[in-house]
């Protein structure tokens, strides 16, 4: 559950001044995912949003099969089953049951 701004990497690290809630640190053996990869948040209607970060190796969203590499900086909604692939790890998108 994503609740504030998460952000994920191998040692995630907010800017200056920014509000994070949550910092996940992956372990990443083969050292593609970035120290902060990407970040996680929800948007005012509740979408679950995701943004690269600028990491190195960047961000593929796999939706019904299909992949998309996600720009840098750009702010990318996701729905229930999206998969998000940063570096040798990989997040699937949930819905939370009421």
């Amino acid at each position: 559950m994503v609740a504030g701004l998460t952000l994920v990497g191998r040692s995630p690290e907010g800017r200056p001044g920014e509000p994070v809630r949550h910092a996940v640190a992956l372990p990443s053996q083969d050292m593609s995912l970035s120290k902060t990869h990407a970040q996680f948040h929800l948007a005012g209607d509740g979408a679950l949003v995701v943004t690269d970060r600028g990491s190195t190796n960047g961000s593929i969203l796999i939706r019904q099969g299909v992949s998309r590499d996600l720009t840098a900086g750009r702010p990318f909604t996701l729905l229930p089953g999206d998969r998000v692939l940063f570096g040798d790890r990989a997040a699937t998108v949930g819905q939370e049951s009421q």
